[in-house]
């Protein structure tokens, strides 16, 4: 019993020079040990990162698509094949296809979409250096999604026939890879 009473009394290491404390060498391993946890976090935090960046432009595209779908119920008519083409400010920079009929222009889906945020990808945005360093000109001059109304089912919108796509990031994610693509 005296012995362990001892044991737990101890004030710790004692080193030959008689003094209390950690070696070199313990400290090393301490930090390489606190190294190798921060790499293994921040890429880890990286990564985070880049799946939230992805999943805000999937919304986006969700978003637009609905927002083309309360503007085709409004006006009771919208021509299957069409193809529209969205600038950075939510203005229609282009619409074709091959349907005939009423088509959207200007900034008729803008005020349905409730705001010109989400026709900008966050990957692209990104790369512009943030959100604050795109103008409205800037913003007006880079197109961003596209949303499509096809008779068959369209690889753009993996396999679907109507919905909107991201031009950047389609088929080729923003690391190069097929993993991290935007659909």
């Amino acid at each position: 019993m005296r012995n362990v009473e001892f044991a737990l009394r101890s004030p710790g290491p004692v080193h030959q020079s008689g003094r209390r404390g950690f070696t070199l060498f313990e400290i090393m391993i301490g930090m390489v040990i606190a190294g190798v946890l921060f790499v293994l976090g921040y890429s880890k935090l990286s990564s985070i990162s880049t799946d939230a960046r992805r999943q805000s432009c999937l919304d986006n595209q969700l978003l637009i698509d609905r927002a083309v779908r309360n503007w085709e119920h409004r006006n009771r008519d919208f021509p299957a094949g069409a193809e529209l083409t969205f600038d950075q400010n939510g203005k229609i920079g282009s619409s074709g296809g091959l349907g005939s009929g009423k088509k959207p222009a200007g900034t008729a889906v803008l005020d349905l979409s409730g705001g010109a945020d989400i026709f900008i990808c966050a990957e692209r945005a990104l790369v512009a250096g943030g959100r604050s360093k795109l103008t409205a000109s800037g913003r007006a001059a880079e197109e961003n999604y596209v949303w499509i109304s096809s008779a068959t089912a369209d690889p753009r919108l993996a396999g679907k026939r109507i919905g909107a796509y991201c031009i950047h990031y389609n088929a080729i994610g923003p690391d190069g890879t097929s993993e991290t693509r935007h659909r």
